[in-house]
């Protein structure tokens, strides 16, 4: 027993850790998030195993027995996690993700509720062991799923391990491909150990998901499997671009998109995928662009010359899924395969409203400086008045007083009082002038 313990808890301890490790060198990618979530379930694992096999108490002992029973969950997350790793976007549909996890994770919880899939555990010399209900039809339904799943995260890193010509990547993934195969190979073989040798050996899950984490771990610190490369820093930059970026085919079908054109658009992914461009851009110009990239590109044999024609920084509208327009610059240009054959089109665009906001209030301030120019009454240049009554004579001959010309020809306003001088010369002789002076 107490081998066994030892290796539940070692497994316990070495799958938690590898999680820790990974989680913490980058929190925020999917890839070290899935196989953080991997970890922490086989770590689980190992803990209810270790937990199982010394338990003395009956009731506790079915509980952990059957919180052990989770191996579907663990290829559930791990089928997610080689999507991810080998870039197979299948893993963005909603109802991709249902088949992956809802049938694993409804089965897990009806063996822990309903208990049938145990029929009695027994002690042997390796501590308490579960003899599980053969008979079981759903049993046998729900290994036959896991084993699919289980193959998928082997056969789908070992094609993709054909198919790169990326040396790098051929030692990532045939790391993953050997990871996720050992617990499925090595879990048979030492079930087959006892009934052809005679010989006794422990038989504890954890070990065998233990070694699909060092692989994977290993994968991680020794050829930087999660780690920044130019193929996932080039998804990074353009996921998290604010600028609109579509491939179009020849047929003008959107084929990829990036996350700005769902969050401006208000679209769903699969609303837009694999449907014409005038789904977003319905205007007329958009598609005299592409008109006029094939008519050049027809007359044009370099390579080079048909990736400098391109159309650049063109006003179109973008219309949402609510109908709602908003203006776009845009530019266009040709998607060449690598013979030099055209593939299709790369169009980017950029949200102008609050560029297009500011020009008009900016026309608008203009606007309104000119008529306030326009409003202001000055005067200028030379200005005929009287020597002696200070009248001043109009353009039509007319002298009027200063005040009346000035107010005509200007916004001034006039407000009479009399000067100091002016008030000596009337009031001298007055005795109420002579008393308040």
């Amino acid at each position: 027993m107490v081998l066994a313990l030892i290796i539940s808890f070692v497994s316990f301890i070495v799958c938690l850790s590898i999680g820790l490790l990974v989680y913490y060198q980058s929190s925020k990618k999917l890839e070290h998030k899935l196989f953080f979530a991997l970890c922490l379930v086989n770590s689980w694992m190992a803990l209810s195993e270790f937990l199982f096999i010394q338990s003395s108490e009956p009731y506790f002992t079915l509980f952990w027995a059957k919180s052990n029973i989770i191996p579907g969950l663990a290829v559930s997350i791990g089928l997610h996690f080689v999507f991810v790793i080998t870039g197979i976007e299948i893993y963005k549909k909603k109802w991709v993700l249902g088949i992956i996890y809802i049938p694993n994770i409804l089965s897990y919880l009806y063996i822990v509720i309903t208990g049938n899939a145990v029929i009695k555990i027994i002690t042997d010399t390796w501590g308490n062991e579960v003899v599980y209900n053969e008979q079981s039809g759903f049993l046998t339904l729900i290994n036959i799923w896991i084993a699919l799943f289980g193959f998928s995260c082997f056969l789908i890193p070992l094609f993709y391990y054909f198919k790169t010509y990326d040396l790098k990547k051929k030692k990532q993934l045939i790391y993953i491909a050997i990871g996720f195969s050992l617990p499925t190979i090595l879990g048979t073989a030492s079930y087959l150990v006892k009934p052809f040798t005679g010989i006794d050996i422990p038989r504890v899950s954890s070990f065998f998901t233990m070694l699909l984490e060092i692989f994977l771990g290993y994968a991680v610190w020794k050829y930087g499997l999660l780690n920044l490369n130019p193929a996932t820093a080039a998804k990074n930059i353009i996921e998290t671009m604010t600028d609109l970026l579509l491939i179009i085919d020849q047929d003008k079908r959107v084929v990829s998109l990036n996350n700005a054109v769902l969050e401006l658009s208000q679209h769903r992914y699969d609303e837009i995928i694999n449907r014409n461009i005038s789904a977003l851009f319905p205007e007329k110009t958009l598609h005299d662009f592409f008109d006029r990239l094939d008519a050049n590109s027809a007359q044009i044999e370099s390579r080079k010359s048909i990736q400098d024609n391109i159309v650049r920084q063109v006003e179109n509208t973008l219309v949402t899924k609510n109908n709602e327009q908003i203006p776009v610059n845009i530019s266009v240009s040709i998607l060449l395969e690598k013979d030099g054959a055209k593939a299709g089109y790369v169009l980017v665009a950029r949200d102008i409203t609050n560029q297009k906001k500011a020009t008009a209030e900016k026309e608008k301030l203009i606007s309104e400086l000119r008529e306030a120019m326009e409003n202001v009454k000055t005067l200028k240049g030379f200005i005929p008045i009287c020597a002696r009554c200070k009248k001043v004579r109009d353009d039509k001959g007319y002298w009027n007083q200063i005040e009346k010309y000035v107010s005509e020809h200007s916004d001034a306003l006039f407000s009479h009082g009399i000067c100091p001088e002016c008030a000596e010369k009337l009031y001298s002789h007055e005795d109420w002038y002579r008393d308040e002076k």
